[in-house]
Formats: structure tokens, sequence, C-alpha cells
């Protein structure tokens, strides 16, 4: 085996340090695939925070933007998000109770999900 590595590496040296780096990587890169399959994915955030925007709430608890939107009274902003935080002071109430408040919210959607899928 180390006479063809040799002589692969006589007829063409740059070809197969090339060669080699890319099978490296390919077993790394095969390695950690591995590894994260046995793992599972991330865990996600369960606890509503403030600096959350709706967009990360959305996409996190997997809720359409616009139902997100209806339910924090909020327009389809152009520019940078707002977060809960700066949406509560907009809106003249307790960030505390702008979460408790989305939060239930939240678990009625998911409890919502959960029948739907119970029932089919």
């Amino acid at each position: 085996m180390f006479k063809r590595i040799k002589r692969a590496y006589s007829v063409a040296p740059i070809a197969t340090v090339i060669f080699a780096i890319s099978l490296a990587l390919a077993l790394a890169f095969t390695g950690r695939l591995v590894v994260d399959a046995f793992d599972g994915p991330p865990p996600q955030t369960t606890r509503l925070e403030e600096w959350m925007t709706p967009r990360y709430i959305s996409r996190t608890w997997k809720i359409p933007p616009k139902v997100m939107r209806d339910l924090l009274m909020i327009e389809k902003s152009e520019g940078r998000p707002d977060n809960l935080e700066q949406i509560a002071e907009k809106r003249g109430v307790s960030v505390e109770g702008l979460m408790i408040e989305l939060k239930a919210n939240i678990d009625q959607i998911m409890e919502t999900r959960k029948e739907g899928r119970d029932r089919k």
C-alpha cells in the first residue's frame, strides 16, 4: 500500500497531496455527521425571553408570522424588528405581562396542534 502511495506521489505530487487532504476532510466531516446523528438536535429554548423578536419566536415554535403578529398586535416592519421588551414598552404594558399572555397563547396553539395530530 505504501509503495502505491509513494509511486503516486512521485508521478503527481500535488494531486496526491490534494487527494490526501480531501480524504482527511471527508473522514472528519463523516465522523462529525455520525456523532451529531447520535447526539440529536440541540435543545430548544422553551422559555420566552425579553430579547426575543416575534420572528425568532415564530420560527422557534413554528407559528406562522401572521399569527404571531396578530398575537402581539403589531404590524409587519421593514426595518429592524422590535424585541418583546420594545413591543411591551410601545404598548404601555409590562414585559412580564406581555410574555405571560404570549406564552399562554403559544401553549394554546401548541395544544391545538397536538389535538389535531392525535385525531389523525
